[in-house]
């Protein structure tokens, strides 16, 4: 008898403590990371904006933000402001508390809450976002709609990985951002039996909109509700 219920692709690379997670709900790991994340090479850019935008509010969508910005402050005199700062999550939240911020979070994790919850607070008329090349549209959008101005300093770019693996049975993969589901179908016809796990409402959509036939979404945004659900899923398939 199998000592696990299933063999997970997951499109990123995990850290050990989800690795020894996974494993310990009885889940094989295969990590195919279908992303990479790169700083500027020249902050010229970044600098004058920084430098010169006057924002009432930071905003995070991402941690990889919350690096980039902090990679960005090594290259100008920079002294910590007395300013709002938002982040979409605990992670990010996290992030920004290492470098000695307090940042507001929402209750449910994602850019349309946010930007809810920068608007229901009122304390912002103009808001710098530090964020990647590739970035939805709902943040900036309800903020403009709310006219709330806002400036948005790219920090880090994200470059897709669509290579072809060595993987072709297993048939359950893990996505963790729309970038990563279309990276991965680019060089993958779609199939009928493969299961498609997706962290969170976003990411389900992108996989919809690829044309993928069965979308299984974790309860909140993170890897252990993600596993889980990966885990609840397969045992159900077991036993049958």
């Amino acid at each position: 008898m199998s000592d696990t219920i299933g063999t997970i692709l997951v499109t990123r690379q995990m850290k050990d403590e989800d690795l020894a997670y996974a494993r310990s709900l009885d889940l094989e790991v295969v990590c195919v990371p279908m992303l990479s994340f790169e700083f500027p090479e020249d902050w010229t850019d970044q600098i004058r904006q920084i430098s010169t935008i006057k924002a009432d509010s930071w905003i995070f969508t991402s941690k990889n933000g919350v690096l980039g910005f902090e990679e960005l402050i090594k290259y100008i005199d920079y002294v910590k402001p007395k300013i709002n700062t938002f982040a979409v999550g605990r992670k990010t939240a996290g992030e920004l508390i290492r470098l000695g911020y307090k940042p507001y979070i929402p209750k449910e994790k994602n850019a349309v809450q946010l930007a809810k919850l920068i608007i229901d607070l009122g304390q912002t008329n103009k808001a710098i976002h530090f964020c990647g090349n590739r970035r939805r549209r709902e943040l900036s959008k309800l903020l403009k709609d709310a006219g709330i101005k806002l400036d948005e300093i790219e920090v880090y770019r994200t470059v897709t990985h669509p290579k072809r693996d060595n993987y072709r049975d297993i048939h359950n993969i893990l996505f963790y951002s729309p970038s990563a589901v279309e990276a991965y179908y680019k060089e993958r016809p779609i199939s009928e039996e493969a299961n498609n796990f997706a962290i969170g409402p976003t990411t389900a959509k992108a996989l919809s909109f690829q044309g993928a036939h069965n979308i299984i979404m974790a309860e909140e945004p993170s890897t252990e509700s993600l596993l889980m659900k990966v885990h609840e899923y397969l045992s159900r398939v077991h036993e049958d």
